[in-house]
């Protein structure tokens, strides 16, 4: 009955140190699978901000375009005003002629 009892005591210290090593092997599964994910996400990280920078490079580029879009619509507009005062004129002009 004692070594019964022996054996008893011994098979469940055996499976307390097997659940342990169970659970340390999970544990440690668990901590790779994390770093493995942080590799991840810094890499994406970085992807990403290499992204913004070549979307900020390009708007910085565009920024003279646009400015000289805006130029140019300005003297557009300059122009189309004083076409405007020519008919103006040219129309006085006309009623003032007289026609043979």
């Amino acid at each position: 009955a004692q070594t019964s009892s022996v054996d008893s005591v011994t098979l469940e210290r055996v499976q307390k140190e097997l659940r342990l090593v169970t659970e340390e092997e999970s544990l440690v599964q668990l901590v790779q699978e994390r770093h493995e994910q942080t590799l991840i996400l810094n890499r994406d990280m970085l992807e990403l901000n290499s992204t913004f920078k070549e979307v900020a490079r390009l708007v910085d580029g565009q920024g003279g375009m646009v400015e000289r879009i805006e130029e140019d619509n300005r003297e557009a507009l300059d122009r189309t005003k004083k076409g405007l005062e020519d008919l103006e004129v040219a129309r006085k002009h006309q009623r003032g002629c007289v026609l043979n």
